[in-house]
């Protein structure tokens, strides 16, 4: 495998339809493209909510992890979220997921968040980057789970 680099979607703004290929495919019922990519690249400004960072080997996207400021979290003291978390196929069970993992915690971090949370059907990833459970949820699929990581606050 070539040598990953994992940086910010709008430093590939010609990505950005390959990773909305991605949510399709992975999660059908996602909105439209234009809502899609509102929730990845939100105004498109640097050092705010939400933001995309995607993985390439070579100059190929292989995957990508999302943050998002989730309005309705805010009252709930859950307001910072992992939105989507994605690797391709082929590139799996290599630990990338891991390391866009660790990529958002620390985008997290320069943005002063000091708790992420998830929703997930594989908490089993997370909680192998330090994550914990916080909730279970039954859906007609199966269990999702919410998970959740202080980060390390700055001093």
């Amino acid at each position: 495998m070539d040598k990953i680099s994992i940086v910010e979607l709008l430093d590939h703004p010609e990505f950005i339809s390959t990773v909305i290929g991605w949510i399709r495919k992975e999660w059908p019922d996602s909105r439209d493209d234009d809502a899609i990519e509102a929730r990845l690249c939100g105004s498109r400004r640097r050092g705010t909510l939400p933001v995309a960072l995607v993985a390439f080997s070579g100059n190929e996207p292989i995957g990508f992890v999302s943050l998002t400021l989730y309005e309705k979290g805010i009252e709930q003291g859950r307001p910072h979220w992992i939105d989507a978390l994605f690797v391709e196929p082929p590139h799996r069970r290599h630990g990338l997921a891991q390391r866009l993992l660790r990529a958002a915690e620390e985008k997290a971090a320069t943005l002063e968040i000091t708790e992420l949370f998830a929703l997930t059907e594989i908490p089993g990833l997370y909680h192998k980057c330090g994550w914990q459970s916080v909730e279970e949820i039954a859906t007609p699929q199966g269990r999702d789970f919410i998970v959740n990581k202080r980060l390390a606050e700055k001093e």
